[in-house]
């Protein structure tokens, strides 16, 4: 029997900063944990990242009392071209997806196209996932235009 096919997700945004700057912001916890898989209503109480091939990533953002884990393995590690993992919820889920990350230079500033292919188990949460990447990849716009970072 052929496994079902993954549902495509995509969105992107234009960041205003480099293609390099926009990658290593995915993989340096102390600026993750601002935006990824972060709620303005949560509290991020785990930003763990051991940014290489093979290497695992736990967000853990504590929402009304209740901790929603974030969990994945890098697969590529490509600087700054392209980043891409499994990633499930919660972490030990046998439901394993996969998200890919593009960095693209553009007009002074960086495409950030996201890819998740989405578990078909998962199709009744299609708009809620493609609306909670547009909202990370906002906040990551926001975060990487904060001073100092």
């Amino acid at each position: 029997m052929q496994a079902p096919k993954p549902i495509l997700i995509h969105v992107e945004r234009t960041v205003p900063v480099s293609p390099e700057e926009a990658f290593d912001a995915w993989l340096n916890p102390d600026i993750a944990r601002r935006f990824f898989f972060a709620t303005d209503t949560g509290e991020m109480v785990t930003a763990e990242i051991d940014p290489q091939v093979g290497g695992k990533f736990l967000m853990v953002d504590r929402r009304n009392g209740e901790d929603a884990a974030h969990g994945g393995v890098y697969d590529v590690i490509d600087r700054p071209r392209q980043i891409a993992f499994t990633f499930s919820v919660p972490p030990d889920s046998p439901e394993k997806t996969r998200v890919i990350l593009d960095f693209l230079a553009q007009n002074g500033g960086c495409l950030v196209s996201l890819t998740h292919e989405l578990h078909p188990n998962w199709a009744s949460q299609e708009e809620n996932v493609r609306n909670g990447w547009k909202t990370m990849l906002e906040k990551l716009s926001t975060t990487l235009q904060e001073p100092g970072r």
